[in-house]
């Protein structure tokens, strides 16, 4: 969370899969990993690890989340021709 705070979103990803990979279970990193995929335009990444985080515990602030993913892939579908 410090590296994509810090803006260095190659660190940022290449920890968050690290910690994935080494406990599955850590929510923490399955939502780090959707936010950086929501700032990188990666809206069917976002919105699949955060379905992922809410199978480890649910959450108003996932549900929140995953409704503004939800509505920019919506804003941008309804842009496309």
């Amino acid at each position: 969370q410090l590296a994509a705070a810090n803006g260095d979103t190659d660190a940022a990803r290449t920890a968050f899969a690290e910690a994935i990979e080494a406990d599955p279970t850590l929510q923490a990193a399955w939502v780090g990993r959707a936010s950086l995929a929501f700032d990188e335009k990666d809206l069917a990444g976002a919105l699949t690890d955060l379905d992922r985080a809410m199978e480890l515990g649910d959450s108003t602030d996932l549900r929140s989340n995953r409704a503004t993913v939800l509505s920019a892939a919506w804003d941008l579908a309804r842009r496309s021709p």
